[in-house]
């Protein structure tokens, strides 16, 4: 019986989440600057408050957007590293007895030894 930690699982949902915001910014960088541009000509008086107002309706912005997708791609890496070492972790160091049995994981287990 494999058994997948908490740790594991959450490190592979954080690094999923990122992964899928780093992608969405990287295949749509013209919607979110059209989204931006919207923003900005419904709210005016915001829109005068922001120095990059006029800038985000040029193509360096698209591009930096694009760019800006590597970020939480970065982030899902480090969260992929971290769940595949958890899982690892959590695969070769507990065995099926100890859950089957109501046993706890060893790696969480408190007691020196005298508690079994």
């Amino acid at each position: 019986m494999i058994v997948i930690s908490e740790a594991c699982r959450n490190d592979m949902i954080a690094g999923l989440i990122c992964a899928a915001i780093g992608f969405l910014l990287i295949i749509w960088p013209e919607r979110i600057q059209k989204r931006q541009i919207q923003f900005q000509d419904r709210h005016p008086k915001l829109a005068a408050l922001n120095p990059f107002a006029e800038w985000n309706r040029s193509t360096s912005a698209v591009i930096l957007i694009r760019c800006s997708g590597l970020i939480p791609i970065l982030f899902a890496r480090v969260a992929f590293y971290f769940a595949i070492k958890n899982c690892f972790k959590s695969m070769f160091t507990a065995s099926a007895g100890d859950y089957q049995f109501g046993g706890r994981h060893p790696m969480l287990h408190a007691c020196s030894g005298e508690c079994y």
